[in-house]
Protein backbone atom coordinates (compact mmCIF):
# COMPACT_ATOMS: atom_id res chain seq x y z
CA UNK A 1 0.00 0.00 0.00
CA UNK A 2 0.86 3.11 -1.05
CA UNK A 3 0.25 6.49 0.45
CA UNK A 4 0.00 10.06 -0.90
CA UNK A 5 0.97 13.20 0.87
CA UNK A 6 -0.07 16.43 -0.38
CA UNK A 7 2.91 18.99 -1.48
CA UNK A 8 2.51 22.80 -0.84
CA UNK A 9 3.98 24.87 -3.58
CA UNK A 10 5.16 28.01 -2.80
CA UNK A 11 4.37 30.66 -4.95
CA UNK A 12 5.25 34.51 -5.70
CA UNK A 13 4.99 37.06 -8.37
CA UNK A 14 5.24 40.93 -8.50
CA UNK A 15 2.11 42.42 -9.38
CA UNK A 16 4.07 44.51 -12.05
CA UNK A 17 4.78 41.40 -14.16
CA UNK A 18 1.08 39.93 -13.68
CA UNK A 19 -0.45 42.83 -15.23
CA UNK A 20 1.98 44.05 -17.46
CA UNK A 21 0.57 44.59 -21.10
CA UNK A 22 -2.80 43.83 -19.74
CA UNK A 23 -3.63 47.18 -18.19
CA UNK A 24 -4.12 51.25 -19.61
CA UNK A 25 -0.77 52.04 -17.42
CA UNK A 26 2.94 51.86 -17.48
CA UNK A 27 3.05 49.56 -14.53
CA UNK A 28 6.81 49.86 -14.16
CA UNK A 29 6.68 53.94 -13.53
CA UNK A 30 4.34 53.15 -10.74
CA UNK A 31 6.31 52.22 -7.64
CA UNK A 32 3.02 51.73 -5.56
CA UNK A 33 2.63 48.09 -7.89
CA UNK A 34 6.26 46.92 -7.05
CA UNK A 35 4.62 44.57 -4.76
CA UNK A 36 4.79 40.45 -4.25
CA UNK A 37 1.59 38.22 -4.98
CA UNK A 38 1.64 35.10 -3.18
CA UNK A 39 -1.91 33.81 -4.73
CA UNK A 40 -4.37 34.78 -6.35
CA UNK A 41 -8.29 35.01 -5.32
CA UNK A 42 -11.73 35.48 -6.71
CA UNK A 43 -13.46 34.63 -3.87
CA UNK A 44 -13.56 37.65 -0.95
CA UNK A 45 -14.14 34.67 2.13
CA UNK A 46 -10.91 32.48 1.25
CA UNK A 47 -8.58 35.88 1.23
CA UNK A 48 -5.25 35.32 2.67
CA UNK A 49 -2.14 38.15 3.36
CA UNK A 50 -0.76 38.44 -0.10
CA UNK A 51 -3.14 37.54 -2.15
CA UNK A 52 -4.32 39.72 -5.39
CA UNK A 53 -8.28 39.90 -4.99
CA UNK A 54 -9.42 39.73 -8.69
CA UNK A 55 -13.43 41.81 -8.34
CA UNK A 56 -15.07 40.84 -11.42
CA UNK A 57 -18.84 40.83 -12.03
CA UNK A 58 -20.42 37.54 -11.69
CA UNK A 59 -23.43 35.78 -13.13
CA UNK A 60 -25.50 37.23 -9.44
CA UNK A 61 -22.73 39.85 -8.05
CA UNK A 62 -20.20 42.32 -8.13
CA UNK A 63 -17.15 41.34 -6.99
CA UNK A 64 -16.61 44.94 -6.16
CA UNK A 65 -18.97 45.11 -3.85
CA UNK A 66 -16.14 42.74 -1.72
CA UNK A 67 -12.92 45.10 -1.97
CA UNK A 68 -13.14 46.35 1.48
CA UNK A 69 -13.30 42.94 2.16
CA UNK A 70 -10.31 42.24 0.60
CA UNK A 71 -8.69 44.76 1.81
CA UNK A 72 -9.39 43.86 5.56
CA UNK A 73 -7.57 40.62 4.65
CA UNK A 74 -4.28 42.82 3.85
CA UNK A 75 -4.38 41.72 -0.26
CA UNK A 76 -1.50 42.24 -1.98
CA UNK A 77 -3.69 43.99 -4.64
CA UNK A 78 -6.78 44.32 -5.72
CA UNK A 79 -7.94 44.02 -9.88
CA UNK A 80 -11.48 45.14 -10.23
CA UNK A 81 -13.37 45.10 -13.23
CA UNK A 82 -13.41 49.22 -14.35
CA UNK A 83 -16.79 50.89 -14.52
CA UNK A 84 -18.99 53.60 -12.49
CA UNK A 85 -16.59 54.67 -10.06
CA UNK A 86 -13.90 52.20 -10.41
CA UNK A 87 -11.63 54.06 -12.26
CA UNK A 88 -7.67 54.02 -13.41
CA UNK A 89 -5.50 53.04 -10.02
CA UNK A 90 -5.71 54.40 -6.80
CA UNK A 91 -4.46 53.27 -3.61
CA UNK A 92 -7.03 52.34 -0.97
CA UNK A 93 -5.82 51.61 2.82
CA UNK A 94 -1.81 51.39 1.62
CA UNK A 95 -3.11 49.20 -1.51
CA UNK A 96 -3.21 49.33 -5.27
CA UNK A 97 -6.54 49.45 -6.78
CA UNK A 98 -6.32 49.32 -10.69
CA UNK A 99 -9.70 49.06 -12.50
CA UNK A 100 -9.19 46.93 -15.49
CA UNK A 101 -11.19 46.58 -19.16
CA UNK A 102 -12.67 43.47 -20.09
CA UNK A 103 -10.96 42.04 -16.47
CA UNK A 104 -12.74 38.84 -16.77
CA UNK A 105 -11.06 38.12 -20.28
CA UNK A 106 -7.90 38.67 -19.11
CA UNK A 107 -8.06 36.26 -15.69
CA UNK A 108 -6.55 33.57 -17.56
CA UNK A 109 -3.63 35.31 -18.72
CA UNK A 110 -3.17 36.58 -15.15
CA UNK A 111 -3.12 33.05 -13.54
CA UNK A 112 -1.09 31.97 -16.34
CA UNK A 113 1.59 34.54 -15.60
CA UNK A 114 1.77 33.54 -11.95
CA UNK A 115 1.91 29.74 -12.10
CA UNK A 116 4.44 29.74 -14.98
CA UNK A 117 1.93 28.76 -17.70
CA UNK A 118 1.63 24.43 -16.83
CA UNK A 119 -0.31 24.19 -19.57
CA UNK A 120 2.35 24.51 -22.09
CA UNK A 121 3.83 21.70 -20.02
CA UNK A 122 1.00 19.25 -21.24
CA UNK A 123 1.52 16.39 -23.94
CA UNK A 124 -1.58 15.62 -25.24
CA UNK A 125 -2.49 12.61 -27.26
CA UNK A 126 -5.47 10.86 -28.54
CA UNK A 127 -6.33 7.30 -29.39
CA UNK A 128 -8.80 6.91 -32.29
CA UNK A 129 -10.12 4.04 -34.81
CA UNK A 130 -10.67 0.37 -34.22
CA UNK A 131 -7.86 0.49 -31.07
CA UNK A 132 -9.92 2.88 -29.00
CA UNK A 133 -12.74 0.98 -28.20
CA UNK A 134 -10.58 -1.62 -26.49
CA UNK A 135 -9.63 0.90 -24.07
Amino acid sequence: MTSSTAQTISMSASLQDLISGLVDVEVDALPELAVPVTGIQIDSRKLVSGDLFIAYFGRNHDARDYISTALDHDVSAVLAESGGEWQGIRILRGKPVIAVDNLTAKISEIAARFYGRPSEALSIFGITKPVAHNL
